[in-house]
């Protein structure tokens, strides 16, 4: 019975030695979480924005790109619906090609995009509206690839 005084005692010295160490470390905790918590607040508040910012970026870089790389006429494929035509796809869609300027195929896709991130940042759900505008990104790539390496 004295060995078991004995022992609770050490320990009850032990954790007299450890709890001021241990009281700091609950407040340090303590304040850190508080922080996180306003800061993610905030990161919530302006998801919007920190979605839309590289989206935004690499739309103006295709942009540049597209400027630099592109023919002075672009060539792009049009889809129309003509059932009475002959050699069309499916019995409805016929393909013709179309020609456009380089100020066309460099402005639609960023304007799209913009248009996009303009409805991201009304939209009260951010995520699909974001995932729309990323998608949109592949438009340039798709006008520079077709024109660039034709078939």
């Amino acid at each position: 019975m004295d060995q078991t005084k004995a022992t609770a005692n050490g320990w009850q010295a032990f954790y007299e030695k450890l709890r001021p160490g241990l009281e700091a470390t609950g407040r340090f905790l303590k304040k850190l979480g508080k922080d996180l918590a306003v800061i993610s607040s905030y990161l919530y508040k302006l998801r919007a924005v920190i979605l839309a910012a590289p989206v935004a970026a690499a739309a103006v870089v295709m942009a540049f790109i597209n400027a630099a790389r592109l023919p002075e006429v672009v060539e792009v494929i049009k889809l129309t619906l003509d059932t009475q035509a002959e050699d069309t796809l499916f019995g409805c869609l016929l393909i013709t090609p179309d020609y456009i300027s380089r100020g066309w195929a460099i402005w639609a896709p960023l304007l799209l995009t913009a248009v996009c991130l303009v409805c991201m940042a009304c939209s009260k759900r951010t995520f699909y509206p974001w995932l729309v505008s990323v998608f949109s990104l592949l438009l340039p790539v798709m006008i520079l690839v077709t024109n660039i390496y034709p078939a």
